[in-house]
């Protein structure tokens, strides 16, 4: 039987269907700008030897510390959806700095861990204090990509 006004109403005892919605969208968005943060900051360590691309220096270091920096504020952002973006880019950040500063820290066994290819993309091998405004760089661009998808969601929250 259907009310007097002819809506059809949900059974008190039902529960709820999630189908996606706005949450749904911004977590697909970060796993979009992560992804492609990962994949610029993977091809930048692959770019042809001195002299055979524009700008080559600049792609293989500083390129990659920037993307780093975005790929780990925009994971954390995804692995704890309430964080705030300026406040999980200043702990990446951070974490990023005493990173670079343990590159003047030179034990075997961390050195051995550095002369992996992984090793050596998460850890680096050597202190430059120029990697730190790149640094700063890939979190600015991460809060920005974060509060473009959380304009977004807002946006269609509204529509």
């Amino acid at each position: 039987r259907l009310p007097a006004d002819g809506r059809v109403r949900a059974r008190a005892d039902a529960a709820p269907r999630v189908t996606g919605g706005p949450r749904a969208c911004a977590g697909g968005q970060l796993v979009l700008w992560i992804t492609a943060f990962a994949a610029l900051g993977i091809a930048s360590k692959f770019v042809a030897g001195p002299g055979e691309v524009p700008g080559e220096a600049w792609i293989r270091g500083p390129l990659g510390g920037v993307c780093y920096v975005a790929f780990w504020t925009l994971a954390a952002l995804l692995a704890w959806p309430g964080l705030r973006p300026h406040r999980a880019a200043v702990s990446v950040f951070a974490v990023t700095c005493g990173i670079e500063f343990a590159q003047l820290w030179h034990p075997p066994a961390l050195e051995a861990v550095r002369a992996t290819w992984l090793g050596h993309a998460l850890l680096g091998s050597t202190f430059s204090w120029w990697d730190f405004p790149h640094y700063a760089v890939g979190g600015l661009l991460a809060v920005v990509a974060a509060g473009r998808q959380r304009g977004d969601q807002a946006s269609r929250a509204g529509s």
